[in-house]
């Protein structure tokens, strides 16, 4: 019997008790040279780093993030220079529009803007804190941040080959009912209380 990989060849030898047929395996020279060979460049095979070649641009990581407005923690919306680091850094300019209105509903930590990315760096952030007026109107506001600028101009732009891409932000914000939020308790065990914080 003949195999596309390899040869299988049977013979009859006698023993005492019986004829017993006992089968010799024959493997291709083809097989075990395409074998061998698939080994090698699974090994030789190492990870490549590819990094974009052409000229710094500056966008938003994500397009939209929602949040519930008893979200207590500050929320950090990344600006990202996609390319090369600068040595001096880059300031970014930008817009803040949407339905949500600053002083009730957020507030910008920090310069409003303007984000830094450091020298060397790759992301610099937008400090967003929620503010929870629990107005009980169970509907969802937005917050849209616009890059318009960028500097050092000479080196780096806005959006990719100055197009729109990553240049604009949604923050989602959605209203909560008027006792969700985080709190903090005191839980009775016998003759002892305990507390307990960042309670949902």
């Amino acid at each position: 019997m003949k195999n596309t990989f390899f040869n299988i060849m049977c013979r009859t030898v006698r023993r005492s008790d019986a004829n017993v047929p006992m089968c010799q395996y024959s493997f291709k020279p083809l097989f075990i040279s395409a074998f061998i060979g698939s080994a090698v460049f699974l090994a030789s095979c190492k990870e490549e780093m590819i990094t974009f070649a052409g000229q710094s641009f500056v966008r938003f990581s994500d397009t939209t993030l929602t949040f519930r407005e008893s979200y207590n923690k500050s929320i950090k919306v990344k600006v990202h220079n996609a390319g090369a680091t600068l040595a001096e850094g880059a300031t970014v300019n930008y817009t803040v529009g949407g339905t949500a209105k600053e002083g009730r509903d957020y507030r910008i930590e920090g310069t409003k803007g303007t984000v830094f990315i450091p020298s060397g760096q790759s992301f610099g952030e937008i400090s967003v804190k929620l503010i929870n007026n629990a107005n009980n109107i169970l509907e969802t506001s937005t917050i849209e941040f616009t890059l318009t600028d960028v500097a050092p101009k000479e080196k780096i732009q806005v959006g990719l080959s100055g197009g729109k891409l990553g240049k604009t932000m949604i923050l989602n914000i959605k209203d909560a009912c008027i006792f969700d939020g985080t709190y903090t308790g005191a839980l009775p065990v016998k003759t002892q209380f305990y507390g307990v914080a960042d309670i949902d």
